[in-house]
């Protein structure tokens, strides 16, 4: 074993307390740490493509899609993220008075523009970008829950 450097409160050499056979136990944790994480990393990736090959396969819509496979069940969950443009929000807002759902900030509760009616949203509809992020993939022994 050779040291150099540590954060550890450890001279450079010294070996860690307790002596030759810590430094044993110690050498052989981080070979155990080196395999299981290489491991890991080769799982981590084929993780990743089993998911977007599975997300691949289902609507690109928001919510949550459950399915089961023989006691496996596969949960899908998209979720999306609104983004507003402000320029083209202060447009829409102009100087009159603002709608329930807008504040003059110019930040807009998404609850409140959904339950608004459809000609006060429409005027706001082109500074609102929806883009859904990365799907959540997990898969769970046991059956579909009932809704």
């Amino acid at each position: 074993m050779t040291t150099t450097t540590t954060g550890l409160g450890l001279s450079a050499g010294q070996p860690p307390k307790g002596g030759s056979a810590d430094t044993h136990d110690l050498e052989q944790l981080v070979r155990d740490l080196a395999d299981i994480n290489e491991v890991f990393k080769a799982a981590s990736g084929r993780k990743e493509e089993l998911e977007k090959e599975i997300a691949h396969r289902f609507p690109e819509t928001a919510g949550t899609i459950e399915e089961d496979f023989g006691g496996l069940v596969l949960k899908v969950r998209r979720s999306e993220r609104w983004t507003w443009s402000q320029p083209k929000l202060a447009k829409a807002v102009g100087e009159g008075p603002l709608p329930e759902f807008a504040k003059r900030t110019i930040s807009v509760d998404k609850r409140k523009f959904e339950a608004a009616s459809a000609d006060e949203r429409e005027p706001f509809y082109a500074a609102l970008t929806v883009k859904l992020i990365k799907p959540t993939i997990e898969v769970v022994r046991g059956e579909v829950a009932d809704v």
